[in-house]
Formats: structure tokens, sequence, C-alpha cells
């Protein structure tokens, strides 16, 4: 089985893009799901903490930035987004990325987010809220009451 963690929110691009530019990103998201072998293609420096697994990214509706395409058992979400960012900017060196993302596990404490910071994904810290929704049975809850049940 495994652990499963979801994400909402999404990633924009810094600038606009062009026609070509969309073709670029979208064929590194398409070409390789493997983070590790495009890592490796692309000349990715890791780092220590690295880990690799799936790319689970796609470009947003509105073509804007990137976003979770909502694949189950997505793992290492920091690492694949930095390694198809060094991918992009080997193609397209001026493009990067802003905002961050929410990230919500099965346990009902896991959340956490990330947060790009001078163009790279960082993981941050997020304070969890008074209520929560259970990602199993979808019920409304209080955080603390769930988490004291351990």
């Amino acid at each position: 089985m495994g652990y499963s963690t979801g994400f909402t929110g999404e990633l924009k691009f810094t600038r606009e893009i062009t026609i070509d530019e969309l073709r670029v990103v979208r064929e590194i998201l398409g070409q390789e799901t493997d983070a590790e072998k495009l890592a490796a293609a692309t000349g990715y420096q890791p780092k220590p903490d690295d880990r690799y697994s799936w790319i689970d990214l796609e470009v947003t509706e509105d073509f804007t930035g990137i976003k979770w395409n909502g694949n189950e058992k997505t793992y290492y979400m920091i690492t694949s987004l930095n390694v198809v960012l060094h991918a992009i900017k080997q193609k397209i060196p001026d493009l990067s990325l802003t905002g961050g993302m929410f990230a919500q596990g099965e346990e009902v404490g896991d959340v956490w987010g990330i947060e790009m910071k001078e163009g790279v994904a960082v993981h941050v810290d997020v304070m969890k809220p008074p209520m929560t929704k259970c990602p199993h049975c979808r019920e409304w809850f209080k955080t603390s009451d769930a988490e004291s049940r351990g």
C-alpha cells in the first residue's frame, strides 16, 4: 500500500510564457515521470535530503503555472519540484516559479507546506487549523481532539 499525501495550491510562473515555452514545460512534465531519471538527464545536483519518486505535476488549466496532478501515493514533492524547475531552467533560463502548496497526509496532524524561495522549493511548517476535515471520512472536528486520540 503506502502512505498518501494530497496537495492543494498552484505554483505560478514568474512571467507570462509563450506557446513555445509552454510546449517545453509540458514536454518536461510528460517525458519522464521518474524524478531520479530526469535529474540524471539534466545534470541536477542533488541536495543531502533529496529523495526521489514520481513527478506528479501538470500545467494548470489556465497555463499560468504547475500543480499536483492528483495521483495517489505522491512522495517527495519538494525534490520533484526542484528537479522539474532545474530541467525547465536548462531550456528557459529566465523562467521560475512563485507561490506555495499545502500538503495534507493521511494522518490528521500531517500538514505542512511548500514555498518557492529564491527559485527553490522548500518545506515550511504550517499552523494547524482549529478545525480539520478527516481525510478518510470527510467529517469536520477539532484538530486537538484528533491529535489527543493518537
